[in-house]
């Protein structure tokens, strides 16, 4: 008989592996500033830069922004400074051609002061995967025989077709509303992508979402002195991926290398009404194509013995790429509620204690730290800080048996002070990657031997288990489906036999 073979590639996962570094770094205002006094709010962002697969190990490199508002004098200042780090994570399996992919989030900040020097510790989660592309030959399609009885069924194939790191600069301008303050310097500004849609074209990949940026800054209110505004600025990249045709499946995680931002727009040594932004976004992105294949999966002869190989292999197969917004709110207990204070700006960061999937979506629990700037009745800043656990349910089709990756951000932050309790309102912002994982054994080799398969001696009559098919049975006695509903005329086309009594023979008998 003649068998036929086509070449298959598959995505296996090989590797996972989550860590937490601590990353530190002493940092100061620069000279043309005054000295720190009073920290009002240390922030930072985790940024990873590059993963590198070995064998058996991940390396990992990133950087980490500390941001800081502090009091100097009888004005408010802010500056920005960062640390590199390094980290190995050993993970068997892993090979150099290895695909990785690692997200890294904050997980704890704290600082001391010692003669105008900050010392900056931040506790950073690593989350960590690892999949390879592997090459295999399969059965696709062939004739049953009197001496070859063939199982075939059908599979879809998932592999990465092509994948790309990209970046891109984002530029924009907004004006501050009318009626609201002006700004007199920027203090602080973050931002979060959001990935909104995935486009696959022949020759390119097509990005399109939005930038969640938060700018706090100073102006001449002495009120409210600080003022914290919220934009959306949207994007659209255009990756150009040799190995992409159209209809192929593609997905794009975004982070926020760098971020700059300046006034615009007012006249010397008048506040300004606009806020200039550019913002470093890097990409990561793939093709996805799949396949539906008719396979051979088990074959036996009735005469002779086969010598069958298979592999056991797991596929990776990606499902969705979601990525939105979440509001939440809470309270939270604080220090200084006799005091009066108001909040002018906060910000929060999260720490996921667990994210999983389930049958009504994925859930995603932790703790948002928010820190805030408050001023108290005398006109005094005071800054505070108060932890509020969440759970979020986002409603995505999804399973319990799904691998799911998680990045989740905080892209605004609002909190006022009612009594002994600070009442918060955070925007959630994620993005998730949810991937199920199919395990197969697929039939890679069959050669035909010499050696005799035992025979069936007469007539066999056996009782079928509930369940049990008929090619099982027939593989079992050394005979074939056709030979069994030749003698069980009963049987049909069913190719379930639960119950039924059977006679078995060996064909040609």
């Amino acid at each position: 008989m003649q068998w036929y073979r086509e070449t298959v590639w598959i995505d296996t996962p090989s590797g996972r592996a989550t860590e937490q570094v601590l990353v530190e770094g002493r940092i100061a205002p620069p000279a043309f500033q005054p000295a720190v006094e009073e920290v009002l709010m240390a922030d930072a962002r985790a940024v990873c830069l590059s993963v590198e697969p070995m064998n058996g190990r991940v390396m990992l490199e990133g950087r980490v922004f500390f941001n800081v508002i502090y009091a100097a004098g009888k004005s408010v200042w802010a500056f920005e400074s960062s640390a590199a780090f390094k980290h190995g994570m050993d993970m068997a399996g892993v090979d150099a051609g290895a695909r990785c992919r690692a997200d890294v989030s904050l997980a704890g900040l704290e600082h001391t002061m010692e003669a105008g020097v900050l010392n900056m510790r931040a506790a950073v989660n690593i989350d960590c995967t690892a999949a390879v592309q592997k090459e295999l030959q399969i059965y696709t399609n062939a004739q049953d025989t009197e001496d070859i009885q063939m199982l075939t069924d059908t599979a879809e194939f998932t592999s990465r077709a092509d994948a790309v790191h990209s970046s891109m600069l984002l530029r924009d301008e907004v004006m501050i509303a009318q009626g609201l303050p002006a700004c007199e310097r920027i203090l602080h500004t973050s931002a979060w992508p959001a990935v909104r849609s995935v486009t696959c074209e022949d020759g390119k990949l097509v990005v399109d979402g939005e930038v969640n940026v938060n700018t706090t800054y100073l102006c001449g209110d002495p009120a409210a002195p600080l003022q914290q505004r919220s934009y959306t600025l949207p994007f659209a990249n255009m990756i150009m991926m040799s190995d992409v045709k159209e209809g192929m499946e593609g997905a794009a995680w975004a982070i926020v290398a760098e971020i700059y931002a300046q006034t615009v727009g007012g006249a010397e040594g008048e506040a300004a009404r606009a806020f200039s932004y550019e913002i470093v976004l890097n990409f990561e992105a793939e093709a996805i194509q799949k396949r539906r294949l008719g396979m051979v999966c088990d074959v036996y002869s009735p005469t002779r013995v086969l010598a069958v190989e298979r592999e056991d292999v797991e596929m990776e197969a990606r499902e969705r790429l979601n990525s939105g917004q979440m509001l939440y709110q809470g309270t939270a207990e604080y220090e200084g509620y006799d005091r009066g204070l108001k909040v002018l700006s906060a910000h929060a960061y999260p720490l996921v204690a667990s994210a999983a999937c389930g049958e009504g979506g994925v859930r995603i629990e932790g703790v948002a730290f928010v820190r805030a700037v408050c001023i108290d009745r005398e006109g005094k800043l005071v800054p505070q800080e108060v932890r509020l656990p969440f759970s979020l349910d986002i409603g995505i089709p999804c399973s319990e048996n799904m691998s799911l990756q998680c990045a989740l951000g905080i892209s605004d932050a609002q909190a006022q002070c009612k009594g002994s309790d600070m009442e918060v309102k955070l925007t959630f912002s994620y993005m998730l990657g949810v991937a199920s994982v199919q395990r197969l054994s697929l039939l890679t080799k069959v050669t035909p031997t010499e050696e005799a398969v035992e025979p069936m001696s007469g007539i066999t009559v056996y009782f079928a288990q509930p369940g049990e098919k008929l090619w099982n049975i027939a593989k079992r006695y050394a005979t074939t489906v056709d030979a069994i509903r030749q003698a069980n005329p009963d049987i049909g086309d069913d190719v379930s036999a639960a119950g039924k009594k059977l006679i078995l023979y060996r064909p040609g008998a």
